[in-house]
């Protein structure tokens, strides 16, 4: 499990890599948890992302297989708090453009 932190220390991403979720299926997370609110491609990697929360997200990242097999292997996943990511300046600035 891996933590991220902002400038701040604050905790904004949760990751895991356990081996248990090695087998799990690009098909089988769409199965269960539905179409994806976002699906890139980049770098590499398939990472599709579902929104849990207001407040957080979910994201599944698959090694895009040079095989032909088409239902990728799940690398690891997150939890993401997207606001945790701004420093606290950031944050002022993005509330008074609320207002």
């Amino acid at each position: 499990m891996s933590l991220l932190c902002n400038k701040g220390s604050r905790i904004f991403e949760v990751r895991s890599f356990d081996s248990g979720i090695k087998k799990i299926t690009l098909s089988k997370v769409k199965e269960v948890f539905g179409t994806p609110a976002y699906d890139v491609k980049s770098n590499g990697e398939e990472i599709i992302g579902y929104v849990a929360t207001k407040e957080f997200k979910i994201l599944f990242v698959f090694p895009q297989s040079e095989s032909n097999n088409k239902d990728l292997l799940l690398d690891h996943y997150s939890v993401l708090y997207p606001q945790g990511t701004l420093t606290q300046w950031q944050m002022r600035k993005a509330m008074v453009n609320q207002e």
